[in-house]
């Protein structure tokens, strides 16, 4: 049994070296625990939600940024792979 779609279309829409994973997403429990607590989108937590702040919110903010970046990269290849125009069929 074939791909559903065009490889070249997976190709250009999952990671690289493995051609059906479309988003490697690492352990961001911390976060989400924040997020959680605050009733708030990860990607909109702040310094005094998640109380931390010099060096430790440093770290804190290019996570949240990096959550944001791989939610926002998964959310566009599901519009690609998904979309009336990516619907053909091999």
């Amino acid at each position: 049994m074939g791909a559903l779609l065009d490889n070249k279309l997976y190709s250009e829409n999952t990671d690289e070296n493995a051609i059906y994973r479309l988003a490697s997403i690492s352990d961001f429990n911390a976060l989400i625990a924040n997020s959680q607590q605050n009733q708030t989108p990860v990607f909109s937590l702040t310094k005094e939600q998640v109380q931390r702040g010099g060096a430790a919110w440093n770290i804190t903010e290019d996570n949240i940024k990096a959550f944001r970046a791989v939610f926002e990269n998964l959310a566009n290849r599901i519009v690609n792979l998904t979309n009336d125009n990516a619907a053909r069929i091999s």
